[in-house]
């Protein structure tokens, strides 16, 4: 599969030399980009596109840092989550953008523990399981350090979105900043956070440029912008994106 993607990323290169955009599996996704970043124009907008979307409607590791943060100091303030619970080191073998992230000693399987425990102004869905165990006695905004947390379900289709807007209004008793990946129904309020706002115009931009790589600054600059963009009648209206 290696030699396959070496042959794929070059041809690709001569064909588009301008910006590559691979689409692939979570899996593979991480690798390809940290192997391909520096040698050709590439972006991934699953990582890079939907990270972008994120960082402007909050603060996560790239802002910051932008702040003032160390690495570290960033670090301390995002815990992840999987399928097997708070990501720690005594777990075992993880993937390299898990085990960047993993906590040293945090034995936690269920999310509700992990919420009371963390106490987070966030929750981020990346991971296409559905956390239909936010339905309980008590609501989501328990465990919160905020009035109205902030809860992205980014993963797509709708059907591996983990939590839907409903869901969310009923269990943080209506105050909620919500925005996901999948456009679900018409509902009111309800935004949609797509790196759609951001992989266009980014890869436009290379092209124009025809910059020889896609830098984590332009990352940034990006989702920077992308927070500004918003009118004041639509901060008026608590929107987090602008409308579409």
């Amino acid at each position: 599969m290696c030699a396959f993607m070496n042959e794929f990323m070059h041809e690709m290169s001569v064909t588009f030399p301008q910006v590559d955009n691979p689409d692939s599996s979570t899996d593979n996704a991480f690798k390809y980009l940290e192997r391909y970043r520096n040698k050709y124009a590439v972006l991934n907008d699953d990582i890079q596109g939907t990270g972008m979307v994120v960082l402007s409607g909050m603060q996560l590791m790239s802002f910051f840092t932008l702040q003032g943060l160390s690495v570290d100091e960033a670090r301390e303030h995002i815990w992840l989550v999987d399928s097997q619970g708070l990501v720690f080191d005594a777990r075992g073998k993880l993937a390299e953008h898990k085990n960047y992230f993993s906590r040293r000693n945090s034995p936690m399987t269920n999310l509700l523990e992990i919420i009371d425990y963390i106490k987070p102004t966030a929750l981020l869905g990346l991971s296409t399981i559905s956390v239909r165990c936010l339905q309980r006695e008590h609501d989501t905004s328990h465990g919160c350090s905020q009035p109205a947390p902030i809860i992205f379900p980014l993963s797509n289709p709708v059907r591996l979105s983990e939590c839907t807007f409903p869901v969310a209004v009923e269990n943080t008793n209506g105050n909620v900043l919500f925005a996901s990946g999948s456009p679900f129904d018409p509902v009111q309020y309800a935004g949609q956070g797509n790196n759609m706002y951001i992989f266009p115009g980014l890869g436009l931009g290379c092209i124009l440029a025809r910059v020889s790589s896609v830098t984590d600054s332009m990352v940034e600059a990006s989702s920077l912008g992308l927070a500004d963009f918003l009118a004041y009648e639509e901060r008026d209206m608590g929107l987090l994106y602008p409308p579409h």
